[in-house]
C-alpha cells in the first residue's frame, strides 16, 4: 500500500515537471487560444509560487494578474534576488500604482522592505518612485531618508544622486542618507565627490577632515575597542559587551562599508534601523519619556530607555505619542573624541564580520 502511494506521489510530481518543461517552452499567443494551457499555467503558478519557477513563467507570459503577488514576494523577498526580480517584473506589467499605494500607506513593517526591493533596480521608473517619497515632505521623514538613500543603489542611481546633490534638490536633512546610499559605489570619484556635500566640521576652533582623509587615515582595533566601551557601549552590544538599546553592532564590519561607518557616527540621522524609530510619549500626569517601542498592543506598550531597561507603560495613562523625527543616538558625538580615535573606532566596527 505504501509503495502504491509513493509511486503515485511520484507519477504525480513527474506530471507537474513535465507541465512545467511544455509551459517553458509555449508560444506566448497560442496560451490566448488555449483554455486548457491557461488551467495548466495557473494550476502551476499557484504550485510554484516564491520560486525562480514561478518567476520565470510571469515573465514568459507576462501575467500581470499577479501583480500583487509578485509585489508580495518582492516584500517577503526583498533583501534577495528574486526580490528584485519580483518588483522588475511588477515594474514592467505596469505596477507602478500598487508600489507607491504600499509606500503610501502607514505599514512600516511592509514600506521598508518594498524601499529595499526597489533599491539597485536602477531604471527610470524605480528611481522616479524612490525620489517621489524621498520629496513628499507629507510622509514621515525615517521613511524619506530610506527612499533617499536606496536612490543610488545602482549604477543609474548614484549618477543621480550626484545630479541631485550638485542641483541644490535634497532637502538638507536628507543630504547624509543621499550620501550614505552610494557610499558602497564602486566608483571611488562618485563616493567622494558625494561625501563632499557633508558637513564634516567637527567645530570651528577644531575641523574633522574631509572623507577622503578620513578613509586614508590607519586606524587600531584594539584601541577602537576602548574608545567602543567608552562611548558606544551604553546603548549597544558586541556579543556580550554592552547595552541592548540601539542597533546590535556584532557583524556591522560585515554589513556597512567603512565611509558609511564614519556617515553613521558623524551624521546618525542618515538612516536609522527599521524598529528602532525613536519615540517621545507625553503622559496624562505630565511627565513625557522617550525611547524605543519594543513591543505595543492596544492597551499596554514596552518603551526600551536608553541604557537598556524597559518601562511598561499602559496607553490609558498616555496623553500623545510621536515618533521622533532624528536617531536616538546623539549627533556630534564625534566631538567626544580625537580624530585619531574615531578612526580607531572605526577600525574596531570594521573587523566585526560575519562569521563564514
Amino acid at each position: 500500500m505504501l509503495e502504491k502511494e509513493q509511486l503515485a506521489k511520484e507519477s504525480q510530481e513527474s506530471n507537474k515537471r513535465l507541465t512545467r518543461l511544455v509551459l517553458t517552452h509555449l508560444p506566448s499567443p497560442y496560451l490566448k487560444g488555449s483554455p486548457l494551457a491557461q488551467e495548466a499555467l495557473r494550476n502551476t503558478l499557484n504550485e510554484t509560487y516564491g520560486t525562480e519557477a514561478y518567476l520565470e513563467l510571469v515573465h514568459k507570459f507576462k501575467d500581470s494578474s499577479e501583480n500583487q503577488r509578485l509585489l508580495e514576494m518582492a516584500i517577503n523577498e526583498n533583501d534577495n534576488n528574486m526580490g528584485k526580480t519580483a518588483i522588475s517584473l511588477l515594474l514592467n506589467q505596469g505596477g507602478k500604482e500598487i508600489i507607491l499605494k504600499e509606500l503610501y500607506s502607514k505599514d512600516e513593517k511592509r514600506i521598508y522592505p518594498t524601499l529595499t526591493s526597489l533599491k539597485g533596480i536602477g531604471n527610470n521608473e524605480s528611481i522616479a518612485i524612490l525620489e517621489e517619497i524621498t520629496f513628499n515632505s507629507k510622509l514621515p521623514i525615517n521613511v524619506r531618508k530610506e527612499a533617499a538613500s536606496a536612490i543610488g543603489g545602482s549604477y543609474s542611481g548614484e549618477d543621480r544622486v550626484l545630479e541631485l546633490l550638485k542641483e541644490d534638490k535634497l532637502p538638507t536633512k536628507l543630504i547624509a542618507s543621499a550620501v550614505s546610499g552610494v557610499s558602497r559605489a564602486w566608483r571611488r570619484n562618485i563616493r567622494s565627490e558625494a561625501a563632499s556635500y557633508l558637513d564634516n566640521s567637527k567645530d570651528e576652533d577644531n575641523p574633522l577632515p574631509s572623507m577622503s582623509e578620513l578613509m586614508a587615515m590607519e586606524g587600531s582595533g584594539e584601541k577602537g575597542l576602548v574608545v567602543f566601551k567608552n562611548n558606544c557601549a551604553v546603548c549597544h552590544q558586541v556579543g556580550s559587551t554592552g547595552m541592548d538599546f540601539g542597533p546590535k553592532l556584532s557583524e556591522i564590519g560585515s554589513k556597512l562599508s567603512k565611509e558609511a561607518q564614519f556617515i553613521s557616527i558623524i551624521h546618525p540621522d542618515a538612516g536609522i534601523s527599521f524598529g528602532y524609530e525613536g519615540y517621545l510619549i507625553h503622559m496624562k500626569d505630565g511627565s513625557t519619556l522617550g525611547g524605543i517601542i519594543s513591543s505595543q498592543t492596544e492597551t499596554d506598550i514596552d518603551l526600551k530607555l536608553p541604557g537598556g531597561s524597559t518601562m511598561a507603560i499602559k496607553t490609558s495613562d498616555m496623553s500623545s505619542m510621536k515618533q521622533i523625527e532624528n536617531s536616538m543616538m546623539p549627533t556630534g558625538l564625534e566631538k567626544s573624541m580625537s580624530t585619531q580615535e574615531l578612526v580607531d573606532l572605526v577600525a574596531y566596527l570594521m573587523s566585526l564580520k560575519k562569521a563564514s
